[in-house]
């Protein structure tokens, strides 16, 4: 009897130090598809493991598997499991950045059901327990609940004026609604809606005008001159994003919102058919004075050519330059080279601008039938009068070492003025290269 109760009472012990092991698992609840946002937080991602007293030498393997066993997370081989480094009788925690270092990957993961699984791997030593202890826990990635932004201003269907855009442009936005967002970066992109397109085909197919990430705020100044002065359609949005540039949830973009920028048409009236025609230089009430001018060659062989007027008494409404005619002098055809973008020459490009008495540059539209450079001709629409300036760059034809091209270009300006009274100027330029 008495050796019976003494079998019972070691069964018991083997049971008892066997059953004595525990692992326990917590996550963050809802826990975040990203495992990488495991690690902080209040509700962080923890291992522990209790009843040690036989764990001393001995590894763990962390992973998350399917429902249907498939692993999908997890580098780690039991081969190449992490030491636990356990002291006997004394319980082992992981947590946050070190319990995600024993999963060995910062995955992603789709929406779904999941288990995260822990095994302790006792290493096999003579006299010691060899049994794998697993716990699993189930958890599932639900899709993030979220109330989009709304774009406020510019409205739809606004129109701004020519007046407006000379001034800083608001674009404002309702935030996004989310439990537990933190601090949310918007990304505001604005497209040109062409000509016989909807405002989802400039969405999908035009390259962005603006690309901005806005940090914890809902509005952004654009600032002045962002838009070319001209009529116009122009379609934004936004779109809340994550540290991975994509949208923190499935409602994260506002819906596109079409406004315009409305250019009045400026009408020349015809002259009487019985009238004399008159020089274009005495066309006007007001005085156009030629302040001189000067060219410069860059090192890209492109013409900087500055040219000021004094115009007065009454303000100028339209202002457009078009290169009339250009001429080469003779050139032995050895020296002549094929420039890298052949029909930029003779052109107007990069950035032409106009100022009035020193204030700030405004950049031309070109009027070429398109929004793109290069250009014959270009334009500007103001309300000025006294000292203007305006610099252009124009390509020229590319010379071989050596040799050198002389060339004459001449520029027509025209000036119209608040009565829609017109006139015109034209200015050669003697350039060597």
């Amino acid at each position: 009897m008495t050796r019976k109760i003494i079998i019972i009472f070691l069964l018991w012990f083997v049971v008892k130090a066997t059953n004595g092991q525990n692992i326990t698992i917590s996550l963050p609840p809802n826990p975040p598809a990203n495992t990488a946002n495991w690690a902080s937080g209040g509700n962080m991602f923890t291992i522990t493991v209790s009843g040690t007293a036989t764990l001393a030498e001995s590894r763990i393997l962390v992973y998350i598997k399917t429902g249907s066993g498939q692993v999908v997370c997890g580098s780690n081989q039991p081969a190449t499991a992490q030491p636990t480094n356990i002291k006997p009788g004394a319980p082992k925690a992981w947590a946050g950045q070190a319990a995600l270092s024993l999963l060995g990957d910062n995955c992603v993961l789709p929406n779904g059901s999941f288990e995260l699984c822990v095994q302790i791997i006792p290493i096999k030593n003579q006299g010691r327990n060899t049994e794998t202890i697993e716990r699993c826990m189930p958890f599932e990635i639900r899709p993030v609940e979220c109330t989009a932004p709304t774009n406020v201003t510019p409205a739809a269907n606004q129109t701004l004026s020519t007046t407006d855009i000379l001034k800083p442009i608001s674009f404002i936005w309702t935030p996004l609604i989310m439990s537990a967002k933190g601090m949310v970066t918007y990304r505001l992109m604005l497209w040109e809606v062409e000509d016989g397109q909807t405002m989802f085909e400039a969405l999908y197919n035009n390259y962005p005008l603006i690309i901005k990430d806005i940090k914890g705020t809902t509005k952004y100044m654009a600032p002045p001159n962002t838009f070319e002065r001209r009529t116009a359609k122009y379609v934004w949005r936004v779109t809340a994003i994550n540290e991975n540039e994509r949208p923190v949830c499935k409602n994260a973009q506002s819906e596109p919102t079409l406004f315009s920028v409305n250019m009045p048409e400026m009408v020349t009236p015809e002259p009487p058919k019985d009238s004399t025609p008159v020089k274009s230089d005495s066309c006007c009430a007001n005085k156009m004075v030629d302040k001189g001018n000067s060219v410069n060659i860059s090192p890209a062989n492109v013409a900087a050519i500055s040219q000021q007027f004094n115009i007065s008494p009454v303000n100028i409404k339209y202002l457009s330059a078009e290169i009339v005619s250009e001429k080469e002098s003779t050139i032995d055809t050895a020296c002549m080279k094929c420039a890298t973008y052949e029909d930029w020459i003779y052109n107007f490009v990069s950035q032409n601008t106009a100022s009035w008495n020193g204030g700030t540059a405004w950049n031309a539209s070109p009027v070429n039938n398109s929004t793109y450079y290069p250009s014959k001709m270009i334009e500007w629409h103001c309300n000025q009068q006294g000292n203007l300036q305006f610099k252009f760059k124009i390509p020229l034809p590319e010379n071989k070492a050596g040799c050198n091209r002389k060339s004459t270009i001449c520029i027509r300006f025209r000036f119209t003025d608040e009565n829609c009274v017109s006139c015109e100027k034209i200015i050669c330029y003697e350039i060597s290269n």
